[in-house]
């Protein structure tokens, strides 16, 4: 029952937040306020909609009493300019964290595509040098091959092609 006790219905937390009922609406709207719907009305949590109305240097217990003693069509500019000042504000905030979202998600993207360049090198590098490995392999072979085998004029020895005999 306590929690139905914090409940504001539209038109009192107007009157206390001092704001237009639209405004209120407008504020769900952007997802600042997050209403309670029964019965086709709209309530708000006390609580939230201080947080939301307060000024920053105003303690949140400050909200029940913050009715300006005015002239109806005063209290209205002041609430209407003071409502669209922290509702630019607020969606200033909000760009800015969906630009930082933006932001974030390119990195991320990124992040994977080089990642996945890097795998792709380093097979390519592997692959690389499995191939030099066997094309020294075959160097050598042909080397020991060569070696192995004895030159037609040089196992006569004929001198005078200036050449030893070599065993």
């Amino acid at each position: 029952m306590e929690l139905l006790s914090n409940l504001l219905s539209e038109k009192q937390c107007s009157e206390k937040a001092g704001v237009a009922p639209s405004t209120l609406r407008t504020y769900v709207q952007c997802g600042f306020l997050r209403p309670i719907e029964k019965d086709n009305e709209l309530f708000f949590e006390e609580s939230e909609v201080a947080s939301v109305f307060r000024s920053p240097s105003e303690p949140v217990s400050g909200f029940k009493d913050k009715a300006i003693k005015k002239s109806p069509v005063a209290e209205d500019v002041v609430s209407t300019s003071d409502s669209r000042a922290l509702v630019l504000n607020q969606s200033d905030e909000v760009l800015e964290k969906r630009q930082l979202r933006d932001e974030i998600k390119a990195l991320k993207q990124e992040r994977d595509w080089l990642r996945e360049r890097l795998e792709r090198l380093e097979a390519r590098i592997e692959r690389e040098q499995v191939i030099k490995v066997a094309e020294m392999e075959m160097m050598k072979g042909l080397i020991a091959n060569r070696a192995t085998k004895k030159n037609f004029w040089r196992s006569i020895g004929l001198p005078w092609f200036n050449t030893d005999v070599k065993n």
